[in-house]
């Protein structure tokens, strides 16, 4: 027999969620499952495995005082409603950690992610279909990978209206970053988990970002800008599709994605609800800076 999880790291999606499940896990009493992203309360095909095969999920932890899973879909605008109605439903008293990071740099590696692997969605053609060809274009037309998940404060209180405000937790990057044992014994009091320090804390490393690069030519240049319709074309192959998704995705040289006039927009969109986030948390008003 399994056990039910009694947390999760639900987000955001490019803020560090791998490391920190990596890094809660070292605790003795902590159990993450593998899985690390089961996704079962989000994805329609994965819940209909039922309860039984989530719980089998954390048999190997079935003893462990705090067990968790670590799926950014459930911090999704496109998936958070049913994620907190299945919640609720079956797991109320559910702790929730959320990390989060300075919102315009989530904003460039959410892009870089989108444009690399598609968007986070349940079903593959759901994935490449209308897949912005810039950072510029996914402002403009709020797609949710982007900007709904750079959104911490909507996210956040969203868990808080369902939960309560003492079964949220928010991590921020920057003090994760700068010092991981006193964050991590932040969530581990969050979780009612003695302290702890593990000499190996200070050798994870979040994720970075990889990007396959090949040689860029005028004709991939072209077939780019008609991305949607040759990937939808090549999916119908399966040695075609991933070929083309990885010659026909955007190259990233190292170069900033967004321009000053971008970068203003990209603060026009998300800086009312980081200064609510930042309030909400006791954080001073220019704990990001926007310049």
């Amino acid at each position: 027999m399994g056990a039910l999880p009694n947390f999760i790291v639900a987000g955001s999606a490019k803020c560090g969620t791998t490391t920190l499940c990596g890094a809660l896990s070292m605790h003795p009493d902590v159990y993450v499952c593998e899985p690390k992203e089961p996704n079962f309360l989000a994805f329609d095909s994965v819940y209909q495995k039922g309860w039984g095969w989530y719980k089998s999920l954390f048999r190997e932890g079935r003893d462990a005082a705090f067990r968790g899973e670590g799926s950014v879909a459930y911090g999704s605008p496109v998936y958070q409603q049913t994620v907190i109605s299945r919640l609720t439903e079956n797991l109320a008293d559910m702790k929730i950690i959320y990390i989060v990071r300075h919102p315009i740099a989530r904003m460039e590696s959410a892009f870089k992610s989108m444009a690399t692997y598609g968007k986070h969605r349940e079903w593959s053609e759901e994935r490449w279909q209308d897949v912005p060809l810039s950072v510029e274009q996914a402002i403009e037309q709020d797609v949710e990978d982007v900007v709904g998940e750079s959104l911490y404060y909507e996210r956040v209180s969203a868990f808080i209206r369902s939960f309560s405000r003492s079964r949220v937790h928010v991590v921020f990057f920057e003090d994760y970053k700068r010092d991981p044992v006193t964050e991590l014994n932040n969530c581990f009091d969050f979780l009612g988990a003695e302290e702890w320090e593990d000499p190996d804390i200070g050798n994870l490393h979040l994720n970075p970002s990889t990007n396959v690069r090949v040689r860029d030519t005028a004709f991939l240049k072209f077939m780019r800008t008609h991305l949607n319709t040759v990937v939808k074309a090549g999916g119908r192959i399966p040695v075609v599709s991933p070929m083309l998704k990885s010659v026909l995705r955007p190259k990233f040289d190292g170069k900033p994605l967004m321009s000053d006039a971008v970068r203003q927009k990209a603060r026009d969109r998300v800086y009312e609800d980081s200064q609510k986030l930042l309030a909400l948390c006791g954080k001073p008003a220019d704990y990001w800076r926007f310049e």
